[in-house]
This record gives C-alpha cells, sequence and structure tokens, in this order.
C-alpha cells in the first residue's frame, strides 16, 4: 500500500519543519544556548554525568520524532494528541531560555514557531487526515466523488480490502448500517 501517495503537502512540510527545528535547537543548545550559558562546553565536561544526560535529551527527542513521522504516515490516532505533548514539552526550553536571558529573540521566535505548529495541529485539516476509517472486518470503507450523467456529482462509499484506485479511507456515515451481500459475502451500506 503506497501510503506517500496520500500525505498531504501541509502534513509533510510540518514533519520536514518539526524535524529541522529540533536539529538547529539542539545544534543551538550546545553552542551558543542554555548549555553554554551555563558555562558548559563539550570538551570541558569532566564528569561523566553531564555527557549521558545529553545523550539522553538527545535519545529521547529523535525516538519521539521517529515516533511522531512513524504516527503521520500511518495515521495512528494517537499522533496528534503526542505530537502537541511534545510541541508542549519543547516549548518549555525556549522558555527557560528567555527567562534565563539566554539568546531571548532566538527563543522567542523557536517558541512562536512551536506555538503555531501546536495551532497547526489543531485544525481541521489536520483532525480529518487523523480520522479513522471505518473497519468491518479485513474490509475498510472509502469514499469518493463521482460525477453522474446528470452532470451532479455525489459521494459514494464502498468497502475494499486492498487499497483502490480512487477514494479515501472514510468513517462511517450517519444514519447507515451494515449490510452483506448473500451472494459475495461482500459488505454494504444501507439506510
Amino acid at each position: 500500500m503506497n501510503k506517500t501517495k496520500k500525505f498531504p503537502y501541509g502534513i509533510s512540510l510540518f514533519v520536514i519543519f518539526l524535524i529541522g527545528l529540533e536539529i538547529f535547537y539542539f545544534y543551538s543548545f550546545i553552542t551558543e544556548g542554555l548549555f553554554k550559558h551555563y558555562g558548559y562546553t563539550l570538551s570541558g565536561l569532566t564528569s561523566v554525568i553531564y555527557p549521558i544526560i545529553l545523550v539522553i535529551l538527545f535519545a529521547i527527542t529523535y525516538m519521539v520524532l521517529a515516533l511522531v513521522i512513524h504516527g503521520f504516515i500511518f495515521k495512528r490516532s494517537w499522533t496528534r494528541g503526542f505530537t502537541i505533548f511534545f510541541l508542549i514539552w519543547a516549548s518549555l526550553w525556549p522558555i527557560w531560555g528567555i527567562v534565563v536571558n539566554n539568546l531571548p529573540l532566538q527563543n522567542l521566535l523557536i517558541l512562536v514557531v512551536y506555538v503555531l505548529m501546536i495551532g497547526y495541529m489543531l485544525t481541521e485539516n489536520v483532525k480529518e487526515y487523523f480520522k479513522l476509517a471505518f473497519r468491518f472486518g479485513d474490509w475498510i470503507l472509502y469514499k469518493r466523488d463521482v460525477k453522474l450523467k446528470s452532470g451532479k456529482s455525489t459521494i459514494i462509499h464502498f468497502f475494499s480490502r486492498k487499497t483502490p484506485k480512487s477514494g479515501v479511507p472514510a468513517s462511517m456515515p450517519k444514519g447507515y448500517e451494515i449490510g452483506i451481500s448473500d451472494r459475495s459475502d461482500m459488505p454494504y451500506l444501507h439506510k
């Protein structure tokens, strides 16, 4: 199943931007940010505990990013909430930088970007992207616009076990029930 075909540009840009922002922030954190602000340098670390803490922070952040990417690609229902939680957690670092007056303009800009990213996660487009498709056993409900001979267009719903050439996964429409064809054992919707 080709997931990238149905991966919206806005979400693609969001994920790429999030990864880039995290790489930039950690680079900045070590070279001129809070790490340096408190008098640490990578070459000056004599205690073993500080490099271990840094490695753990980097590892956690990049594992979280890997989970976020996985969740976006495979439309996992937990991804939106998890990403919002991560963005709130990540926002604490620039807030801390602003409070201790370390690169306040840069940290304010990063904080604004995090807030905008949280706002994007709350938009209807992103909510719609993560709506779960209705499943009935091995069958997934899809919908597509069909143009009628009269020139009007209508939405049809259909079940498929494989990804169809056209159509997108759909949630169960209100007022419908599932019936099963006696002839083909295939599910269908009826009012």
